[in-house]
């Protein structure tokens, strides 16, 4: 019970603070851009590894704002109240903005992927600058809002450097698992699977027990006149829908946080955020989930060692190597590095505590290898995730956030 109360605590802080962070993968990107690391003497980079989910987009589908149609019901029956009829033209206003632009890429999306473009470029300048890497390798699914996020990117890189050649590669699902997020013939055995299973039903129930006692009470109050008089259910049903919606506004560059300040408690937006953190939680390196890590994290880490190897030759003439995919490649590659963070040694009942998911797999959320060489050859690499330095769980860095690149290598394969 104690933790319990420390974790709603937690939560409280957090969602009233920033709302927003209760969207989950749909919450704003946070860039960390801290001060970089001088990287150890001799030492200068020259090749960038980078893998980015598409930036903020539209909701995918409309289905959830079936819920205006649901609250109008009400309000013809004069069961909404002013906060409830305020709500219902909150969602309409959402909907129109949205109508004809489901899972497109938003003009914020397109901004992240530019900043994100300029950091990389201000922060690294010497990559860009060798006369002998000339060439950039650029990769995406063929997704239409991956494809511009794609673009947005490299849209930002030809104004911030030149003499530099960018090949490009929209791939599709059955195609060279270089170029794609495929999977690299990783199979899982069928008791890891059974496992699995059997651990994705112990996290829903744990997850139920967690969001056990925190209704949508003030939710209703707050809604309807008569919030007693509405079956439980639908009172959920409505409350999960409007926050869906709301929390997809963050991406279309309305202000989210007032609506969700104005509609739920920081204690409501707690639960409805559990159910989305404990389904990401399942891509984490946790007893039992490899099935989920192992062959979309492990068969991109493949493609991305790879394409380091030949990188790291001093013949090579490639500056970077960019790919654009979704959070459901992202996640798993997060977890199968593994990144400090996200390598579950916990109870079920500590996961929203330990592992918060808009932490990682926000809009434009990335991976970065950063490789170092010195005059002797040697090569080392740093990590980024969202931009910020970030340690390998199990494997102590040579220095500060750096790590031999061959040690890399034999921990990876391990």
């Amino acid at each position: 019970m104690k933790l319990l109360f420390i974790i709603l605590q937690v939560a409280i802080g957090l969602f009233a603070q920033n709302p927003d962070f209760s969207a989950s993968n749909l919450s704003g990107y946070y860039p960390q851009d801290t001060l970089v690391s001088e990287a150890p003497a001799g030492y200068k980079p020259f090749y960038i590894s980078h893998i980015a989910r598409h930036g903020s987009r539209f909701l995918v589908n409309g289905k959830n704002f079936k819920v205006i149609d649901q609250l109008n019901e009400f309000a013809q029956a004069g069961k909404l109240t002013e906060e409830g009829l305020a709500m219902m033209q909150d969602l309409r206003t959402l909907h129109a903005m949205s109508e004809g632009h489901y899972g497109e890429l938003t003009p914020l999306g397109e901004r992240e992927h530019r900043e994100i473009c300029s950091r990389m470029v201000r922060h690294y300048p010497e990559v860009f600058q060798d006369e002998n890497r000339r060439h950039i390798d650029a990769y995406s699914t063929n997704s239409g809002r991956v494809i511009k996020s794609m673009e947005s990117f490299l849209e930002e890189f030809d104004e911030l450097t030149s003499g530099i050649r960018v090949e490009k590669n929209i791939t599709k699902k059955g195609c060279d698992p270089k170029v794609n997020q495929e999977v690299r013939g990783y199979h899982v055995s069928k008791e890891d699977k059974e496992l699995g299973k059997k651990n994705g039903k112990h996290f829903s129930a744990t997850r139920r027990k967690l969001q056990k006692g925190h209704n949508f009470k003030e939710f209703a109050a707050k809604i309807f006149v008569y919030p007693d008089s509405i079956e439980t259910k639908k009172i959920n049903e409505i409350a999960r829908m409007s926050q869906y919606c709301f929390r997809t506004a963050i991406m279309v560059e309305m202000t989210a946080m007032d609506p969700l300040r104005r509609y739920f408690t920081p204690d409501e937006l707690y639960n409805l955020w559990l159910s989305a953190d404990f389904s990401w939680a399942k891509y984490l390196q946790y007893p039992g989930m490899k099935h989920f890590t192992y062959p979309y994290g492990k068969g991109i880490i493949d493609c991305m060692v790879e394409d380091a190897e030949e990188a790291v030759g001093k013949r090579s003439h490639t500056a970077a190597t960019l790919r654009f995919s979704h959070d459901t490649y992202l996640m798993p590659l997060m977890a199968a590095f593994p990144f400090e963070g996200l390598y579950l040694e916990c109870e079920d009942s500590q996961i929203p505590e330990v592992f918060q998911d808009w932490r990682y797999v926000c809009p434009a959320c990335n991976v970065q290898m950063i490789f170092f060489r010195n005059k002797k050859n040697k090569v080392l690499v740093k990590f980024l995730v969202n931009e910020k330095e970030t340690l390998l769980h199990g494997l102590a860095p040579d220095t500060g956030c750096f790590y031999e690149w061959n040690r890399v290598k034999k921990f990876l394969k391990g």
